[in-house]
């Protein structure tokens, strides 16, 4: 291997088929564990937390406001197609607080 290899055991049946000079899940562990590249993977279980309090239904979203924006199609404007063209349309969308 031409690089630095670190991973998750999770990751070891898909490592397995890219280099498959290791030729067991055993020998990979082995080899990253030696070389200090064995990644440890702890869940909730391992770390004693409630399971409702992480993952989706532990990360409320809290909305301070929402805004509906309606796009409407009626005012167009054709730019030239050149560096210079581009410049002036990037001018106007900071100008309109759009960039």
């Amino acid at each position: 291997m031409a690089y630095k290899l670190a991973a998750t055991p999770l990751e070891y049946s898909a490592l397995l088929e890219e280099w498959p000079e290791f030729g067991t899940e055993e020998a990979l562990d082995s080899y990253l564990t030696e070389r200090g590249q064995k990644i440890t993977v702890w869940s909730a279980a391992d770390v004693g937390a409630e399971i409702d309090r992480v993952g989706l239904s532990g990360s409320p979203t809290k909305v301070l406001k929402v805004d509906f924006v309606t796009l409407a199609g009626d005012d167009t404007k054709e730019i030239d197609a050149s560096q210079e063209g581009l410049a002036e349309l990037v001018e106007e969308l900071a100008r309109d607080y759009i960039l």
